[in-house]
Protein backbone atom coordinates (compact mmCIF):
# COMPACT_ATOMS: atom_id res chain seq x y z
CA UNK A 1 0.00 0.00 0.00
CA UNK A 2 1.40 3.52 -1.22
CA UNK A 3 1.22 6.36 1.77
CA UNK A 4 -0.52 9.42 0.41
CA UNK A 5 1.51 11.99 -0.99
CA UNK A 6 1.43 15.64 0.64
CA UNK A 7 -0.59 18.33 -1.44
CA UNK A 8 -2.11 15.15 -3.11
CA UNK A 9 -5.52 14.23 -3.00
CA UNK A 10 -6.12 10.10 -2.01
CA UNK A 11 -5.47 7.59 -4.85
CA UNK A 12 -3.24 10.56 -6.70
CA UNK A 13 0.50 9.79 -7.56
CA UNK A 14 -0.11 5.99 -5.72
CA UNK A 15 0.64 2.71 -7.82
CA UNK A 16 -2.24 0.11 -6.81
CA UNK A 17 -1.70 -3.40 -7.02
CA UNK A 18 2.28 -3.80 -6.02
CA UNK A 19 3.02 -7.02 -4.38
CA UNK A 20 4.28 -4.74 -1.54
CA UNK A 21 0.62 -2.98 -1.05
CA UNK A 22 -1.22 -5.67 -1.53
CA UNK A 23 0.95 -7.75 1.49
CA UNK A 24 0.59 -4.35 3.85
CA UNK A 25 -3.37 -4.47 2.73
CA UNK A 26 -3.57 -8.37 3.34
CA UNK A 27 -1.79 -7.77 6.85
CA UNK A 28 -4.09 -4.62 8.10
CA UNK A 29 -7.03 -6.56 7.12
CA UNK A 30 -6.03 -9.42 9.12
CA UNK A 31 -5.96 -7.33 12.35
CA UNK A 32 -9.11 -7.42 14.18
CA UNK A 33 -9.04 -3.79 14.94
CA UNK A 34 -10.20 -0.34 13.38
CA UNK A 35 -7.16 0.91 11.58
CA UNK A 36 -7.24 4.48 9.33
CA UNK A 37 -5.32 6.90 7.77
CA UNK A 38 -6.36 10.12 6.93
CA UNK A 39 -4.40 13.19 5.74
CA UNK A 40 -3.79 16.85 7.24
CA UNK A 41 -7.17 18.05 5.59
CA UNK A 42 -9.20 15.68 7.57
CA UNK A 43 -9.98 13.14 4.58
CA UNK A 44 -9.96 9.08 5.17
CA UNK A 45 -6.34 7.82 2.63
CA UNK A 46 -7.40 4.52 3.39
CA UNK A 47 -9.10 2.29 5.63
CA UNK A 48 -9.00 -1.79 6.57
CA UNK A 49 -11.19 -4.34 6.27
CA UNK A 50 -12.54 -4.22 10.02
CA UNK A 51 -12.99 -0.10 9.91
CA UNK A 52 -15.07 -0.61 6.42
CA UNK A 53 -17.13 -3.01 7.93
CA UNK A 54 -18.00 -1.51 11.46
CA UNK A 55 -18.87 1.50 9.07
CA UNK A 56 -20.97 -0.14 6.74
CA UNK A 57 -19.55 1.35 3.73
CA UNK A 58 -16.40 -0.01 1.81
CA UNK A 59 -13.47 1.34 1.22
CA UNK A 60 -13.66 3.04 -2.08
CA UNK A 61 -16.87 4.86 -0.59
CA UNK A 62 -14.64 6.09 2.72
CA UNK A 63 -11.37 6.87 0.92
CA UNK A 64 -11.35 10.37 -0.04
CA UNK A 65 -14.21 11.49 1.90
CA UNK A 66 -14.04 13.84 4.78
CA UNK A 67 -14.75 12.97 8.39
CA UNK A 68 -17.56 15.00 8.46
CA UNK A 69 -19.16 13.62 5.51
CA UNK A 70 -19.20 10.39 7.55
CA UNK A 71 -19.65 11.27 11.44
CA UNK A 72 -22.41 13.55 12.63
CA UNK A 73 -20.65 17.16 12.78
CA UNK A 74 -20.19 17.34 16.31
CA UNK A 75 -18.17 13.81 16.59
CA UNK A 76 -16.43 14.55 13.59
CA UNK A 77 -15.31 17.94 15.06
CA UNK A 78 -13.89 15.90 18.38
CA UNK A 79 -11.95 13.28 16.20
CA UNK A 80 -10.66 15.98 13.70
CA UNK A 81 -9.56 17.91 17.22
CA UNK A 82 -7.29 15.09 18.69
CA UNK A 83 -6.35 14.57 14.98
CA UNK A 84 -4.98 18.75 15.32
CA UNK A 85 -3.06 17.87 18.54
CA UNK A 86 -1.14 14.82 17.06
CA UNK A 87 -0.53 17.43 14.18
CA UNK A 88 1.16 20.25 16.58
CA UNK A 89 2.42 18.06 18.80
CA UNK A 90 4.44 15.68 16.17
CA UNK A 91 3.69 13.16 19.21
CA UNK A 92 1.05 10.32 19.26
CA UNK A 93 -1.84 10.22 21.64
CA UNK A 94 -2.97 7.25 23.07
CA UNK A 95 -5.94 5.46 25.15
CA UNK A 96 -8.88 8.16 23.85
CA UNK A 97 -12.16 6.77 24.56
CA UNK A 98 -14.30 7.51 22.17
CA UNK A 99 -17.53 6.48 20.98
CA UNK A 100 -18.42 5.69 16.67
CA UNK A 101 -21.73 5.59 15.37
CA UNK A 102 -21.99 2.53 12.93
CA UNK A 103 -24.77 0.77 11.20
CA UNK A 104 -25.21 -1.45 14.19
CA UNK A 105 -25.12 1.61 16.94
CA UNK A 106 -22.69 3.27 18.52
CA UNK A 107 -19.50 1.68 19.54
CA UNK A 108 -17.55 2.35 22.29
CA UNK A 109 -13.57 2.31 21.03
CA UNK A 110 -9.68 3.29 22.53
CA UNK A 111 -8.11 4.72 20.06
CA UNK A 112 -4.31 5.67 19.68
CA UNK A 113 -3.14 8.65 17.05
CA UNK A 114 0.37 8.47 15.85
CA UNK A 115 1.64 10.84 12.78
CA UNK A 116 2.23 9.78 9.74
CA UNK A 117 5.20 11.61 7.93
CA UNK A 118 6.01 11.51 4.32
CA UNK A 119 9.24 10.83 2.61
CA UNK A 120 10.66 14.74 3.66
CA UNK A 121 9.93 13.77 7.74
CA UNK A 122 6.37 16.19 7.17
CA UNK A 123 3.88 15.55 8.80
CA UNK A 124 1.47 14.52 6.10
CA UNK A 125 -1.76 13.06 8.36
CA UNK A 126 -2.22 11.00 11.35
CA UNK A 127 -2.49 6.59 11.07
CA UNK A 128 -5.46 5.92 13.66
CA UNK A 129 -5.57 2.35 15.66
CA UNK A 130 -8.68 1.60 17.25
CA UNK A 131 -9.78 -1.61 19.54
CA UNK A 132 -13.83 -2.13 20.66
CA UNK A 133 -13.73 -1.93 24.03
CA UNK A 134 -17.83 -1.40 23.47
CA UNK A 135 -18.47 -4.98 25.96
CA UNK A 136 -16.22 -3.71 27.98
CA UNK A 137 -17.79 -0.08 28.39
CA UNK A 138 -20.81 -1.71 29.04
CA UNK A 139 -19.53 -4.16 31.21
CA UNK A 140 -18.11 -0.95 33.11
CA UNK A 141 -21.39 1.32 33.18
CA UNK A 142 -23.12 -1.99 34.23
CA UNK A 143 -20.50 -2.18 36.90
CA UNK A 144 -20.89 1.64 37.96
CA UNK A 145 -24.98 1.36 38.28
CA UNK A 146 -24.51 -1.79 40.28
CA UNK A 147 -21.82 0.04 42.34
CA UNK A 148 -24.00 3.00 42.44
CA UNK A 149 -27.38 0.01 43.24
CA UNK A 150 -24.84 -1.52 46.25
CA UNK A 151 -24.41 1.98 47.56
CA UNK A 152 -27.92 2.94 47.78
CA UNK A 153 -28.33 -0.89 49.63
CA UNK A 154 -25.56 -0.39 51.72
CA UNK A 155 -26.77 3.15 52.72
CA UNK A 156 -30.21 1.94 53.47
CA UNK A 157 -28.73 -1.04 55.22
CA UNK A 158 -26.53 1.67 57.18
CA UNK A 159 -29.34 4.12 58.26
CA UNK A 160 -31.71 0.74 59.01
CA UNK A 161 -28.36 0.21 61.21
CA UNK A 162 -27.68 3.41 62.17
CA UNK A 163 -31.35 3.47 63.59
CA UNK A 164 -30.95 0.29 65.26
CA UNK A 165 -28.02 1.35 66.73
CA UNK A 166 -29.53 4.52 67.68
CA UNK A 167 -32.67 2.27 69.15
CA UNK A 168 -30.13 0.13 71.05
CA UNK A 169 -27.76 3.15 72.27
CA UNK A 170 -30.84 4.47 73.87
CA UNK A 171 -31.95 1.38 75.21
CA UNK A 172 -28.86 0.72 76.39
CA UNK A 173 -28.72 4.04 77.96
CA UNK A 174 -32.22 3.75 79.55
CA UNK A 175 -30.70 0.25 81.26
CA UNK A 176 -27.55 1.71 82.75
CA UNK A 177 -30.06 4.43 84.22
CA UNK A 178 -31.66 2.13 85.45
CA UNK A 179 -29.26 0.31 86.57
CA UNK A 180 -27.44 3.42 88.45
CA UNK A 181 -31.03 4.08 89.69
CA UNK A 182 -30.81 0.58 91.68
CA UNK A 183 -27.39 0.75 92.45
CA UNK A 184 -28.43 4.03 94.38
CA UNK A 185 -31.64 2.34 95.30
CA UNK A 186 -29.48 -0.72 97.21
CA UNK A 187 -27.06 2.09 98.39
CA UNK A 188 -30.13 3.50 100.08
CA UNK A 189 -31.09 0.49 101.37
CA UNK A 190 -27.56 -0.70 103.00
CA UNK A 191 -27.75 2.84 104.44
CA UNK A 192 -30.89 2.11 105.78
CA UNK A 193 -30.37 -1.04 106.43
CA UNK A 194 -26.80 0.09 108.42
CA UNK A 195 -28.85 2.62 110.35
CA UNK A 196 -31.66 -0.31 111.56
CA UNK A 197 -28.51 -2.60 112.75
CA UNK A 198 -27.09 0.17 114.41
CA UNK A 199 -30.33 1.01 115.98
CA UNK A 200 -31.13 -2.42 116.69
CA UNK A 201 -27.68 -2.85 118.39
CA UNK A 202 -28.27 0.38 120.85
CA UNK A 203 -31.54 -0.65 121.55
CA UNK A 204 -30.26 -4.45 122.37
CA UNK A 205 -27.70 -2.38 124.40
CA UNK A 206 -30.48 -0.82 126.13
CA UNK A 207 -32.65 -3.28 126.13
CA UNK A 208 -29.82 -5.81 128.03
CA UNK A 209 -28.85 -2.88 130.30
CA UNK A 210 -32.70 -2.14 131.52
CA UNK A 211 -33.33 -5.52 132.09
CA UNK A 212 -29.40 -5.83 134.15
CA UNK A 213 -31.10 -2.57 136.33
CA UNK A 214 -34.97 -4.06 136.53
CA UNK A 215 -32.99 -6.99 137.88
CA UNK A 216 -31.21 -5.18 140.04
CA UNK A 217 -34.21 -3.04 141.70
CA UNK A 218 -35.78 -6.53 141.44
CA UNK A 219 -33.49 -8.14 144.30
CA UNK A 220 -33.47 -4.80 145.81
CA UNK A 221 -37.28 -5.53 146.15
CA UNK A 222 -36.69 -8.61 146.78
CA UNK A 223 -34.23 -7.38 149.64
CA UNK A 224 -36.89 -4.88 150.60
CA UNK A 225 -39.64 -7.11 150.71
CA UNK A 226 -37.88 -9.70 152.87
CA UNK A 227 -36.60 -6.84 155.36
CA UNK A 228 -40.20 -5.68 155.43
CA UNK A 229 -41.71 -9.40 156.00
CA UNK A 230 -38.90 -9.63 158.51
CA UNK A 231 -39.55 -6.22 159.89
CA UNK A 232 -43.48 -7.01 159.77
CA UNK A 233 -42.93 -9.99 161.50
CA UNK A 234 -41.02 -8.63 164.36
CA UNK A 235 -43.70 -5.61 164.35
CA UNK A 236 -46.79 -8.24 165.16
CA UNK A 237 -44.45 -10.61 167.48
CA UNK A 238 -44.45 -7.42 169.38
CA UNK A 239 -47.53 -6.13 168.93
CA UNK A 240 -48.36 -9.53 170.38
CA UNK A 241 -46.40 -9.20 172.62
CA UNK A 242 -47.88 -5.53 174.31
CA UNK A 243 -51.41 -7.48 173.84
CA UNK A 244 -50.02 -9.98 176.41
CA UNK A 245 -48.75 -7.36 178.38
CA UNK A 246 -51.58 -5.15 178.36
CA UNK A 247 -53.90 -8.15 178.69
CA UNK A 248 -51.36 -9.23 181.66
CA UNK A 249 -51.11 -5.49 183.04
CA UNK A 250 -55.13 -5.18 182.74
CA UNK A 251 -55.86 -8.86 184.99
CA UNK A 252 -53.45 -7.22 187.34
CA UNK A 253 -55.21 -4.26 187.59
CA UNK A 254 -58.43 -6.30 187.69
CA UNK A 255 -56.99 -8.37 190.77
CA UNK A 256 -55.27 -5.33 192.12
CA UNK A 257 -58.49 -3.53 192.30
CA UNK A 258 -60.45 -6.42 194.04
CA UNK A 259 -58.01 -6.28 196.43
CA UNK A 260 -58.37 -3.18 197.09
CA UNK A 261 -62.10 -3.52 197.55
CA UNK A 262 -61.35 -6.17 199.62
CA UNK A 263 -58.67 -5.36 201.77
CA UNK A 264 -59.35 -1.69 201.80
CA UNK A 265 -56.02 -0.91 201.43
CA UNK A 266 -53.89 -1.64 198.18
CA UNK A 267 -50.50 -1.67 199.50
CA UNK A 268 -50.82 -4.37 202.25
CA UNK A 269 -52.49 -6.39 199.87
CA UNK A 270 -49.74 -6.35 197.70
CA UNK A 271 -47.25 -6.91 200.07
CA UNK A 272 -49.17 -10.22 201.88
CA UNK A 273 -49.62 -11.71 198.01
CA UNK A 274 -46.07 -10.80 197.58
Amino acid sequence: MSWPVPGKRAGEGQQSGAPEEIGRQILLDSVPAYIFCKDTENRFVWVNEVFSEVMGLSKGQLEGKRMEEVYPKEQAAAYWRDDKEVFASGKPKVNIIEPVATKEGVRWLQVNKMPFRDKTGAIAGVIGFGIDITDLKRAEEDLIVSKKQIEAQVAERTSKLKGLYDSLAKQNKDVIRRQIELAEAKKDLEDKNYELNDTKNKLQEQSAHLEEQVRLRTNELNRNVEELEKFNRMAVGRELKMVELKKRVGELEAKLDRVQRQNGSGLSVVAGDD
